[in-house]
């Protein structure tokens, strides 16, 4: 299910279109929640990855509650012309293999990140450029810097993320069509 960010502008933009990638791309899609851009979020002695979702409030993803799809934009959008920006965008993937794959009797890690990477390296929609810079597994590297459980990695759960460098159209508008 793809949660979506009333009316996205910016980078958002770009978000929403990988949202609606993975959402139509995916085999497994409707087992999975699909966050917008989220946000590093600093309380009480930790540092967590949560969803902005109305009033002031936040719901954190950085858990294995649940499969989830999230995006979280790193360091600063750098200016490339008076229309692009260029940036980079995590998408971290929080994932219960065996409601994704419950025919499987093994740990079907790579299967998953395959299947995510066929459909992320396929997208470019429009003036969007994104391009696949790495995959991080390892739920130590995957949260670096931020709180996480270690369980959160074990089977049947894994966890990883995928580093894009993105290219946008800061006058870009989505399309839900």
């Amino acid at each position: 299910m793809v949660i979506g960010k009333d009316n996205p502008v910016g980078i958002d933009v770009l978000v929403a279109y990988l949202q609606k990638g993975i959402n139509s791309k995916l085999s497994w899609a409707n087992l999975i929640d699909i966050y917008p851009r989220c946000y590093v979020v600093y309380r009480e002695d930790n540092v967590t990855i949560e969803h902005y979702y109305a009033n002031g409030n936040y719901d954190s993803v950085n858990n294995a509650e649940g499969n989830k799809c999230f995006f979280v934009l790193v360091g600063n959008p750098q200016k490339e012309n008076n229309q692009y920006y260029s940036a980079q965008l995590d998408v971290y993937f929080t994932l219960n293999l065996k409601e994704i794959n419950p025919d499987i009797n093994y740990r079907c890690d790579e299967e998953v990140r395959v299947d995510i990477l066929k459909v992320i390296e396929a997208f470019n929609v429009s003036s969007n450029v994104v391009n696949v810079d790495e995959v991080v597994i390892g739920i130590d590297n995957v949260y670096r810097g931020v709180y996480f459980n270690p369980d959160d990695d074990n089977q049947p759960y894994h966890c990883f993320k995928i580093t894009l460098n993105v290219q946008y159209d800061i006058n870009g508008h989505f399309c839900s069509n």
